[in-house]
């Protein structure tokens, strides 16, 4: 409710000052336009959204938001906003096709070679920026960069020999390391003893800790945690009294959206009344039309079928159909009897020769 009543004295005040002949364009910036014409277009009063989002517009035309918004609201808007993208686009796509010349690319090259060195300034190692220079000024970087690495080369070796003098600390650090995970294991049985936080804070200093042991985190969590503690207390009395204002909110917009829910139950109900009885309106129409459509047809079809033309095709048609019969019982029925007929004959006369065969043998 007191959102409500800020937000309508916010607006008679915009109105008054409208009043005395000012240009709201001077007194409000995009971000309140915007919100003041979302609102009026949450409460459905269009001409109002528009008429800030126009003020908007003034403020700074190329806003993302509130030209999608005004689009929405307006088609005028709309087609004039589209209007403007496609010029954009087309201005573009005349300045790449006519930039991208040869000099162009070399102009394009030497900045990028320009940049590159800037690049390689702030990060002389970077590997990636160092492959791109021995590319495009092959002449002037790529011997430096061949030279450097056969140096590194030779550092690495040296370094490699020199390491072995490193070698006698090794005893100490790991005593010290074995002393450090005791400690670390006592501190995580009992993370909240005041004398072991004290000795962790102690031996996280020494110079024989090693870099990546878990006391350097235990170290970092003790002083969150002491951080912490102050804040949580200071968040809970906060979310106390935001909780009590957020419950009291609620239960406000929850008996409004009843009210509103029922008002807009009846609007439906009424407007999908009307839309159901145009709907058999039209029905009604159209199976008229079809009806009167449907005699039309079968008058002209009644009046060609007895037409001397169609009576002759059919007959034509007829005789072609019994043709085809006939031609498929010939070659599906008649040829395999006829062949089966043949064989056996066949079959006779061969029997009748060998047995005429064996009576002169014998």
């Amino acid at each position: 409710m007191l959102a409500k009543d800020a937000f309508n004295k916010f607006v008679e005040e915009a109105k008054k000052r409208s009043t005395f002949e000012k240009d709201l364009s001077e007194i409000l910036d995009v971000s309140s336009c915007i919100t003041l014409a979302v609102h009026f277009a949450s409460y459905q009063n269009y001409i109002e959204a528009i008429k800030y989002a126009e003020i908007g517009l003034k403020i700074d035309r190329f806003d993302k938001q509130l030209r999608n918004l005004i689009g929405k609201w307006s088609t005028r808007h709309a087609q004039e906003l589209k209007k403007d993208v496609i010029a954009l686009q087309t201005i573009l796509q005349a300045w790449k096709s006519r930039c991208w010349s040869w000099g162009f690319i070399k102009k394009l090259k030497d900045r990028h070679i320009v940049e590159l060195e800037l690049r390689l300034q702030e990060n002389y190692f970077d590997c990636e920026v160092r492959k791109q220079l021995s590319y495009y000024a092959r002449s002037r970087y790529r011997p430096k960069f061949l030279f450097e690495s056969v140096c590194a080369q030779r550092i690495q070796n040296a370094y490699r020999k020199y390491r072995k003098t490193w070698i006698w600390q090794e005893a100490q650090r790991r005593e010290y390391g074995v002393q450090a995970t005791e400690l670390h294991h006592r501190f995580m049985r009992d993370p909240f003893r005041k004398e072991l936080r004290n000795e962790v804070a102690a031996a996280v200093n020494h110079k024989f800790m090693p870099r990546k042991h878990p006391l350097h985190l235990a170290l970092r969590n003790i002083v969150l945690q002491n951080r912490s503690i102050e804040k949580i207390v200071r968040c809970i009395k906060a979310y106390q009294k935001r909780r009590a204002l957020q419950i009291r909110i609620e239960q406000r917009r929850t008996r409004q959206l009843l009210v509103y829910s029922q008002y807009v139950t009846r609007v439906q109900k009424y407007i999908r009344s009307l839309l159901a009885k145009k709907r058999v309106h039209n029905l009604r129409i159209q199976n008229i039309r079809l009806r009167a459509c449907a005699k039309r047809i079968q008058r002209l079809w009644l009046a060609y079928a007895q037409s001397p033309d169609y009576v002759a095709r059919r007959q034509f048609r007829q005789q072609l159909r019994n043709r085809g019969k006939a031609m498929f019982i010939f070659r599906k029925r008649l040829l395999p009897l006829v062949r089966r007929y043949r064989f056996r004959k066949k079959a006779k006369i061969e029997s009748k020769s060998k047995r005429i065969q064996q009576v002169s043998i014998k």
